[in-house]
């Protein structure tokens, strides 16, 4: 199997993803700007890659990620020329990989069947903006397995909130405020209270636009143009 640089893959914005190992990755911003197809071929370079890897797939609700999530990691597998490496089951919906590794699908609506799932690596929340706190601690309190040699979750999403002032949503609050840059990286450090020692939880935030993505259309261009 021959791949190609990850750089060469990801619009500029992304090119150093494949190498950070940060536990969270915030890809975030404007519509078109490719960070949907990053998040996913991040994730197909890490399943093929990584000698232990068991990736969930995040959406607010299971019936979504079908349509969006599993279909969008099959038609990159298919644009990079990788099908022969990987099998897509819908019932249950799976992607396993030739080396072992997978995919799984998941719905917030179904808790029970996402902590059920065995040791798995890593998360990528689709539409990150849809989730709560509580959603995420379910999710991120389930990454835990102890094969990886590290663990990662991925959330890709546009700047929208259904409240009215953004500074009340969860992750501005966590991850965002206070914060001079868009695209940074920062930690967050927490006391383990039986050793007292500093835990550092890392996170990378990149933000990016359409101006970033050189394949998007002149028409998607002058629509968004004419929106501003």
């Amino acid at each position: 199997m021959k791949l190609k640089p990850f750089k060469e893959v990801v619009n500029k914005p992304f090119a150093g993803l494949l190498n950070n190992r940060d536990r969270l990755i915030l890809l975030w911003g404007g519509r078109g700007s490719g960070k949907s197809i990053a998040a996913i071929r991040l994730l197909i370079y890490r399943c093929l890659l990584e000698p232990y890897f068991k990736c969930i797939l995040i959406r607010k609700v299971y019936d979504t990620v079908h349509e969006s999530m599993f279909e969008a990691i099959k038609d990159e597998v298919e644009t990079l020329g990788l099908e022969a490496f990987f099998t897509f089951t819908q019932k249950p919906m799976v992607i396993k990989c030739v080396n072992g590794n997978k995919f799984i699908g998941r719905g917030l609506d179904k808790p029970d069947k996402l902590k059920s799932i065995k040791e798995p690596s890593m998360a990528w929340y689709e539409e990150g903006n849809q989730i709560t706190e509580e959603d995420f601690i379910t999710v991120t309190t389930s990454i835990r397995g102890k094969n990886a040699r590290f663990l990662q979750e991925v959330f890709s999403f546009n700047p929208e909130t259904d409240g009215a002032n953004f500074e009340d949503f969860w992750i501005y609050k966590k991850f965002f405020k206070g914060q001079g840059e868009r695209t940074f990286r920062d930690k967050i450090e927490v006391e383990n209270p039986v050793t007292k020692d500093l835990i550092s939880l890392s996170f990378t935030s990149i933000w990016s636009v359409y101006h970033d993505n050189p394949h998007v259309p002149d028409s998607f261009i002058a629509t968004l143009e004419a929106m501003k």
